[in-house]
């Protein structure tokens, strides 16, 4: 059965329970299966044993949890996040003296979990077993289940019935309760048909806890009228439920409290009449429910009771929280259940299991918080949509978002040309999709093209879908990976770089494992920004691997989407210059009157909803001589859905959006004028970061990573209000956003303000990214720095505008202003030393006064360049790790940059720079490796880039500082341990010699800096492992060639005394220099075979 979530097709099951107890057993049980449109049930019984210890452990599960609720509420009551119940002497949730108050919540999993087992042993009892068979016998893992107790026994009732492991295997299944007598009401139907739904919401007591935002939620729904009753009078509260239109919701967010077996409510905070029960509301409730009521919701404490009281009146469906709920749950709760419920109009069951899952989040302060929803459910009845209560349909049009595969449903208007591409498709290698922006190229890809394939009887099409965004052939790579996932990714991407040929070879192994029928689609959407965000080199290599592809590669066809105004440099590459003759564009021409009639009444008449005579016409006119129109058209038609009347779009809602064009610019206002005085400015940078602008074209939308945008939760609050558009790169695995569609450049007058009156900047940035792109796939090589000109445009933007640029701006333009530093201070230096020359014969002894005074102030200039450039250089590395925290594939892409880098510095003989880059580097692989989520491809990935780095480390020490120790060394100044000093010390607890520079290269920051949190020690497995065996081996050597093989890391079967070695008093290097965990110490010794494997780290 495939779910329709927009309608309540789930399959019910009930388990009635008949007479019995925990303490006695249920010696009949009877489960039934009822499906849609099947008029009788099927039928199975079984048994349940006593399970005493089953209610044992509740009711101490019970008790734990009141404390834990209890203390809670204590630690909570200055901030009005207490409980949904009062501590009142007459309420149940008083704890007695002598009851649990010193509960942990680590104690309370362990009875959750124990309840929670022990529920599931009983529920595998062989009397049971029947059941359970005859169950999965007749269901499937998809079908959308509801799972209805029938039993009027309350300890059942409290039971973590969501936990059953049996409803594992049914990701749809959700648990309702319901009492054994039930009927169905001779009428449940409103006097009459509503265009909304109709609630009545009562605010009851609100001591020590806020109601507001319930109240803000409810009165967010669209389609929903609400009245409020705050705190009212058991005569109001009884007068609302009279109300001759009647009501479809009753809802109660307040104090609450069972008592035996009905509910309290707590109406208001006064001392005198403020509770109630369901009792004494029974006449009125009766006549809500005859004139139409529903669904009652209680968002309060202990509602089992109000929920039997409401039972015995026979109300469809009761939603209650079984136990005291914290202010923060019920809360959140609510929000959830609504966002499901009314706005995705999902089914009831499925809203309140995925508000309820949703409330795991929040256990770690709240335990228990998604066992507390339960549903109430009079089996007699369905539970009712919100669309049957007379909530709006929901809307068929997409506002500025490209129509999906999902929504083919109401994608209507190209039927004709969608036929003629498939068959193009079913016979070309090449179709090219070409039209003006806003023509509605990629709904057709998706929503029209690509679900007519999918029923081809001819071909079976295998479709992946790229945009080539800033890296085309990393996106290449990724869609023809998914095409055969034992295809390791990163080496089809390293022969991409290298092969013209291999794109057209890695296809054709790939189709030789596929049946002959099935062909291979390439979905290339918005292929413009092949042009717009890459460089040359990048565009000719990416069409290069296409190109040969398509004309050799076996079923392969590439479909691509591109905007009309860049059709130029497609043809400018010879290759696909030749394909586009020889398969011809097709050119998306604005849709006819009669396309725009199916595009704009089709959608709404299958929701039922109709457009008032002569509306259509009316937009059309509007609309149609407008280039780029769809989007304008979808938004406006977006817009105008909530405002329907009994079904009618009217022609006086849409003069009210203000027509076609304005309908979106009205609304970007409306949302920008919602913000704060703080927040605009952020906006206005937000938008102008996802804008390029190149010369001599038109403003258009740039992609941007999560790390790159300093306002992200700004942009997810604009991704909420439509403005924006947030998604996941498959790659970098990093949040994106950019905006929604270019119709909003093109028609937002702010936004074209601000593009404007910064369009200097734009351009300048989209130049300035073109030249890192260039730099990047030169492998950083500093002749693609900037220089002379175009460095003076980019430091006057450094200087003038720095919060506008990323730290990967920022860092490109200070590697170029290092360069010129660097070769402004090498011509200085050699043109003084010409000068010098020149003064020689005439200037005699004054010559050295003048040459050492100029060389102090350049050498001096030159120092402080390089220590800058080396604090600087380090600190983008930790900003590039702390931006990407939970980004690991993005440092696994920028880590080898720097190593990059570093090599360089070493190779241009900057030694101290580059030792500080390997340790940065090693110290962020660390951090990554411990990552719970690393990948086996990118845990071996972090491997081999540490193995690299650390042989970079050693080469760079052995050949610059090694020769010091070794000259130590042969002259015997081995130093020693200096008295009265301590750890932090560091190499100056140790005279000068062999000693101090053996420290040195292994804890501090001119050597390893293994020592990584700087005390002095090395005191666990990761600063031990930042030990290069190389290093260690190399060290192991010299210390035994200069001491008669008597001194080094392990002496006479000790880690710690070397009797023989007089240099070190009798001691080892691992006792002399070593502090911290020597276990994990000589573990590192032992695995670079600097110690033997048998050797005790104790001894």
């Amino acid at each position: 059965m495939k779910f329709n979530w927009l309608s309540d097709a789930s399959v019910t099951i009930s388990l009635a329970f008949g007479r019995g107890s925990l303490t006695e057993g249920f010696p009949t049980i009877t489960a039934q299966i009822w499906e849609m449109d099947v008029p009788l049930p099927q039928q199975f019984v079984g048994q349940l044993p006593a399970f005493p210890d089953l209610l044992n452990s509740l009711q101490q599960w019970q008790t734990v949890y009141l404390a834990l609720a209890q203390r809670l509420q204590l630690g909570r009551q200055r901030q009005a996040e207490g409980m949904r119940s009062f501590d009142e002497e007459d309420d149940d949730f008083e704890i007695e003296e002598d009851a649990v108050t010193h509960v942990s919540q680590v104690s309370f999993e362990d009875l959750s979990q124990r309840l929670q087992r022990q529920l599931n042993e009983w529920l595998l009892s062989p009397g049971f077993t029947p059941i359970v068979q005859a169950l999965r016998s007749h269901l499937s893992p998809e079908m959308p289940l509801r799972l209805i107790l029938q039993t009027d026994d309350p300890h059942l009732h409290h039971l973590p019935w969501q936990g059953w492991q049996f409803l594992v295997d049914y990701p749809l299944a959700e648990v309702a309760l319901s009492q054994p007598q039930f009927y169905r009401l001779k009428e449940i139907t409103p006097q009459k048909k509503r265009q909304q739904v109709r609630i009545l919401a009562i605010l009851g007591s609100s001591q020590g806890i806020d109601l507001t935002a319930e109240q803000q939620q409810l009165s967010e729904i669209p389609d929903a009228e609400v009245q409020f009753l705050t705190q009212p009078t058991r005569q109001e509260f009884d007068a609302a439920l009279w109300d001759e239109q009647g009501w479809d919701i009753l809802f109660f967010a307040g104090h609450s409290q069972t008592d035996q077996q009905t509910g309290r409510l707590y109406l208001h905070d006064g001392p005198e009449h403020r509770s109630l029960t369901l009792e004494h509301l029974q006449e009125g409730l009766r006549t809500a429910l005859e004139r139409g009521l529903q669904l009652a919701i209680f968002n309060s404490c202990d509602g089992l009771g109000l929920a039997n009281s409401l039972g015995n009146l026979q109300i469809p469906v009761t939603i209650v929280m079984r136990e005291p709920v914290p202010n923060r749950v019920a809360q959140d709760f609510f929000q959830r259940f609504l966002e499901g419920y009314a706005i995705a109009q999902l089914p009831l069951y499925q809203a309140v299991k995925q508000a309820r899952r949703q409330l795991q989040g929040l256990e770690n302060d709240y335990p228990g918080a998604a066992w507390l929803p339960i549903i109430c459910q009079n089996s007699a009845l369905l539970p009712p949509t919100w669309l049957q209560l007379g909530g709006l349909p929901p809307c068929p049009y997409r506002g500025l978002n490209t129509f999906q595969e999902q929504d083919a449903a109401v994608y209507f208007g190209r039927e004709s040309l969608r036929e003629k591409l498939v068959e193009r498709l079913q016979s070309q290698p090449l179709l090219p999709l070409v039209g003006a922006s806003g023509s509605g190229k990629s709904s057709l890809v998706f929503a029209g093209i690509v679900p007519q394939l999918r029923q081809d009887a001819r071909y079976n099409w295998a479709i992946q879908v790229m945009r080539p965004e800033n890296d085309p052939v990393a996106r290449l790579a990724h869609a023809v990976a998914m095409w055969q996932p034992d295809i390791s990714e990163t080496k089809l991407l390293q022969s991409f770089r290298g092969d013209t040929q291999s794109l057209g070879t890695a296809l054709g192994q790939i189709q030789q494992t596929q049946p002959r029928q099935t062909r291979r689609l390439l979905i290339i959407d918005q292929f413009e920004e092949l042009f717009t965000l890459n460089h040359p080199e990048a565009q000719r290599q990416f069409l290069d691997l296409l190109v040969a592809a398509i004309q050799e590669a076996p079923q392969f066809v590439v479909l691509l989407t591109l905007r009309a105004d860049c059709v130029g440099p497609v043809l400018e590459h010879p290759g696909l210059g030749k394909l586009w003759q020889r398969h011809e564009p097709e050119f998306l021409l604005p849709l006819s009157r009669t396309d725009l009639q199916a595009a704009i009444a089709q959608p709404a008449a299958l929701m039922g909803v109709r457009f008032e005579p002569g509306l259509v016409e009316k937009i059309i006119t509007e609309v149609q001589d407008q280039v780029g129109n769809l989007p304008l058209l979808e938004f406006a038609l977006t817009q105008l859905w909530p405002h329907q009347e009994k079904g009618w779009l009217t022609h006086t809602a849409y003069e009210n959006l203000g027509g076609i064009t304005a309908a979106l610019r009205d609304y970007a206002e409306q949302v920008y004028g919602k913000l704060s005085a703080d927040q605009r400015p952020q906006v206005q940078a937000l938008f102008l970061q996802l804008i390029q602008v190149r010369e001599g074209a038109e403003a258009t939308r740039r992609i941007l990573p999560q790390t790159e945008v300093k306002a992200w939760p700004l942009a997810l609050q604009l991704a909420s209000e439509r403005l924006l558009t947030t998604n996941r790169d498959p790659i970098g695995n990093t949040e994106t956003v950019e905006i929604v569609h270019e119709a909003l450049i093109c028609h937002w007058q702010r936004l074209q303000g601000w593009i404007a009156d910064n369009a200097d900047f734009l351009r300048w940035q989209t130049r300035l990214n073109n030249a890192i792109e260039q730099w990047e796939s030169h492998n950083n090589s500093d002749g693609y720095l900037l220089r002379q000109a175009p460095l003076v445009e980019a430091e006057f933007w450094l200087d003038k505008s720095p919060d506008r640029l990323s730290d990967a701006q920022r860092f490109f333009i200070n590697l170029g202003l290092d360069l010129r530093t660097q070769e402004e201070t090498a011509i200085a230096l050699r043109q003084q030393r010409e000068l010098d020359q020149e003064r020689k014969i005439r200037r005699g002894a004054q010559k050295l006064a003048v040459l050492s005074s100029v060389a102090l102030v350049l050498l001096g200039l030159a120092g402080g360049w390089t220590w800058w450039e080396r604090q600087r250089s380090l600190k983008i590395i930790e900003t590039i790790s702390i931006n990407s925290s939970a980004t690991t594939p993005t440092l696994l892409r920028d880590l080898p940059r720097f190593l990059t880098i570093a090599q360089r510095r070493q190779n241009t003989g900057d030694f101290d720079l580059a030792i500080a880059y390997y340790q940065k580097i090693l110290q962020e692989i660390t951090k990554l490796q411990a990552r719970p989520d690393l990948a086996a491809a990118q845990q071996q990935e972090l491997q081999d880039l540490a193995s690299q780095t650390k042989q970079q480390l050693v080469a760079v020490i052995q050949q610059q500082k090694l020769p010091t120790l070794e000259t130590a060394l042969a002259q015997g100044e081995f130093g020693s341990l200096k008295p009265e000093t301590n750890l932090l010390d560091y190499e100056d607890q140790y005279t000068p010699g062999a000693l101090r520079e053996t420290y040195g290269l292994l804890l501090r920051p001119q050597g390893t800096n293994a020592d990584l949190n700087q005390d002095g020690e090395i005191n666990n497995p990761t600063e031990a492992q930042q030990l290069p065996c190389q290093l260690l081996q190399d060290l192991e050597a010299l210390w035994r060639d200069h001491t008669d093989q008597q001194c080094g890391f392990y002496g006479d079967r000790s880690f710690y005394a070397a009797p023989t070695c007089a240099p070190l008093q009798g001691r080892t290097l691992t006792e002399t220099i070593f502090v911290g965990d020597y276990e994990a110490i000589a573990t590192q010794l032992k695995a670079c075979q600097v110690a033997p494997e048998s050797a005790d780290p104790y001894e």
